[in-house]
């Protein structure tokens, strides 16, 4: 099995566990605030900031590979919240437009979207909690030295935004500029997902180690969410009830 196969699977695995138990039309509150999920990404980033050291001195190379998947995990535990709130908006958006799932009122739709938006936004303790992670410097030549700011642009204000123009779209169709920003977010989603993509390989190399992936969505121009280890096309299109 070839490294991207595994990685695919790990990812796969990740997402399944962070998604089950999950009711787009019937949760009472935005889910990243459930006392289940609260408690779990607790544990996650304690676990993980606990795992990460900044060595003074000079980091043996198996010390280096723990570090960065330490690194790593603590880092998916905090943006796969807003990953996961990003393909629920475009399930939610698609239902009412007739693409995809059940149909939803639009007004429990526009609230849906509205809980969708807090999670992408630095509203969200964990997007706060990203962003002000550095790096260890064990880490410095590894390839991940930018990753931090990678991941917060991906999700705020680029997610965010894409979440914020659905719900635009939603209680306007005609609305010209809600499209075309979100056209315009989507592929700098897809650019800073294929650069997260690009140092997380990197440092599996640098490293000589297999890293656990960050399992970022992708979505075409259609508005298609796709897997994530797959590049979306470039190409431009209609996204769903255009």
């Amino acid at each position: 099995m070839t490294p991207t196969a595994h990685k695919i699977d790990d990812e796969a695995q990740v997402r399944q566990a962070a998604t089950v138990g999950y009711d787009v039309e019937n949760r009472a509150r935005p889910w990243y605030r459930r006392r289940g999920w609260m408690v779990t990404w607790a544990l996650v980033v304690a676990g993980g900031a606990a795992a990460i050291v900044d060595y003074p001195h000079q980091a043996t190379g198996a010390q280096k590979a723990k570090d960065a998947a330490a690194f790593l995990k603590s880092m998916t535990s905090n943006v796969l919240p807003c990953d996961v709130s990003l393909q629920n908006a475009f399930d939610v958006y698609g239902s009412v437009t007739g693409h995809a799932g059940s149909p939803l009122r639009r007004s429990e739709a526009a609230r849906l979207l509205q809980d969708d938006l807090q999670a992408c936004s630095f509203t969200n303790s964990n997007l706060y909690s990203m962003a002000t992670t550095s790096t260890p410097r064990s880490l410095d030549k590894s390839g991940l030295a930018n990753l931090t700011t990678t991941l917060t642009e991906w999700a705020d204000p680029n997610a965010d935004a894409a979440i914020l123009d659905l719900s635009k779209l939603l209680a306007n169709p005609a609305n010209a500029t809600a499209r075309s920003d979100l056209h315009t977010r989507l592929a700098r989603l897809s650019n800073y997902r294929a650069q997260v993509m690009a140092m997380v390989n990197t440092a599996d190399k640098n490293l000589h180690a297999k890293l656990p992936p960050i399992p970022l969505i992708g979505v075409t121009q259609q508005g298609k969410v796709t897997n994530a280890y797959v590049p979306p096309p470039a190409k431009a299109g209609k996204l769903p009830g255009a």
